[in-house]
Order: C-alpha cells, then structure tokens, then sequence
C-alpha cells in the first residue's frame, strides 16, 4: 500500500480524549463564526490555555477534525448530557474519526473483553500496531518511539472514557441511557453498542426498546 493512500494517522496523540478542550470549542465550533473565532483562539489562547502556539493548533486541528467526523444532531445531542455520557459520546467521535482507533477497538479490545483476563496492556496495542506495519508502509515507516506513544495514548484515552480501570486495568463497558442509544441505532452506527462492549443480550433488548 502506497503511504499517500494508507487508512491510519498517529495526529490523535496531540489531544487524546480532549474532554475538557473540546467542551471549550465546542461554542465556537457551532458558531456561524467559527473559522473567524478559531483563528482568534490560535492566537489569543483565551480558552485553551495551552502555552504554547504550536501545542494549541495541533490540538484544536484534531478537535476540528472530530467535530467534523459527526453530524451537528450529535454535537446538540451531546451538550445535554451529562459529563460520564459525554466522555462515552467523545469515545464514539474517536472510534469514528480515526480507523486506527477503530482497528484497536475491534482487534484488541473486544477479543480481550471476550476472553477469561479481560484486561489489556501497551503491548497488546504494540502488537497490533506491528500486525498492521507489515500491511501498511505508513505505519512500518513510524519510529518505535511513535509507535509507543500511539499504544499508550490509547491507553489514556480507555482510561479517559472509563472502559478502563486506571488502578486494574481491568475492562468494563460503557452505559448510556437508553434512549441515547436511539442515536447510533437511528444512524446505522448500531455497532457503537458493541464497542461500549455490551453484552449481545443487552443490546437486543435496547433495540427491542427502541423499535
């Protein structure tokens, strides 16, 4: 695979999850002003307070690219929640906006989640990221030192999102109300369900809720 044409990008590990960063933004993001308002933000760091210059732009060009990974429904769904949903809803926005997230979810997580340990480790993200550099030159052409930041960046923002035990690392899945998952079902994004690692009876009693 060419490097121009590869699926994967390391730029997620500027802003991790990004929580409190993005609820900053988001005002202006959904600003009829935005691109006028962001530039005075690079600038002025009125919201942010990230030092320094570079550092703010690299973290508001990712929350920029997630913000528009989705649709505006889901950024109004979004501010009427609570903050433990919320960081469930920047979660999705992650798994969507970036297929190597996506990819580590699927290949690593859930097969863990689905096994006897339940937890994972940096490790488990290495060798996944090494499984994929054989397939992709892009990724092959990243430094160990990148690959390792990638892996414990995901591991932050597990952490961050709270399907991950900081002190364990043990697993755990993410609940939403139940009419909030209306949203990714309505959407065909029902696979979200999955990645919040409910059960499968859990989720079939959602939709059968939500018909």
């Amino acid at each position: 695979m060419s490097i121009n044409k590869t699926l994967y990008s390391a730029s997620f590990t500027a802003a991790s999850l990004a929580f409190n960063e993005t609820n900053a933004l988001l005002p202006i993001l959904m600003s009829t002003d935005a691109d006028v308002l962001i530039k005075d933000e690079i600038r002025e760091n009125r919201l942010l307070h990230i030092h320094s210059e570079q550092s703010r732009k690299r973290v508001i060009t990712e929350i920029q690219k997630r913000f528009r990974s989705v649709g505006r429904s889901f950024w109004e769904l979004y501010m009427n929640q609570q903050e433990k949903e919320q960081r469930t809803f920047l979660f999705y926005v992650l798994l969507k906006c970036y297929r190597l997230l996506f990819d580590f979810h699927f290949n690593v997580v859930i097969p863990k989640w689905r096994s006897v340990e339940q937890k994972v480790a940096t490790s488990d993200f290495l060798s996944e990221l090494y499984e994929l550099a054989a397939k992709d030159k892009f990724v092959d052409s990243w430094s160990e030192q990148t690959k390792k930041k990638v892996a414990m960046t995901y591991i932050v923002i597990l952490k961050q999102c709270g399907i991950l035990d900081a002190a364990t690392m043990n697993l755990s899945s993410l609940r939403l109300k139940d009419e909030n998952y209306a949203y990714f079902l309505q959407n065909n994004e029902g696979w979200f369900l999955e990645a919040c690692l409910l059960p499968a009876y859990e989720i079939e009693r959602i939709k059968e809720i939500l018909r």
